[in-house]
């Protein structure tokens, strides 16, 4: 049987990283919810990116607090493409009899 307590201290986190890693776990999670909101390719699918931007929110907190500049300048690109699907997605189609 393991020693449950002496687990749990192997993967304690320094106190002040806490909020660093709730913060990186939460944007995962979120990122994750994004990226099933669009493989769905339903009507919800839009949102994903809406959702993603969540996510990128967090992430250039903790490269802000780590500091980590290639992390910020990545999820900065990603909220830049997010922009651009949401732009594309929400904007109404255009058909032939679009007058």
């Amino acid at each position: 049987m393991p020693d449950i307590p002496g687990l749990l201290v192997s993967f304690a986190i320094p106190d002040d990283r806490v909020v660093l890693h709730a913060i990186s776990w939460a944007a995962s999670f979120i990122g994750i919810a994004g990226a099933y909101m669009l493989a769905l390719n339903s009507r919800i699918s839009k949102w994903g990116y809406v959702v993603w931007l969540a996510s990128n929110a967090g992430w250039i907190s903790v490269g802000m607090l780590m500091p980590n500049p290639a992390l910020v300048f990545i999820q900065l690109v990603f909220v830049a493409v997010n922009v651009f699907g949401i732009v594309r997605w929400f904007q109404p189609p255009r058909g032939l009899d679009a007058e």
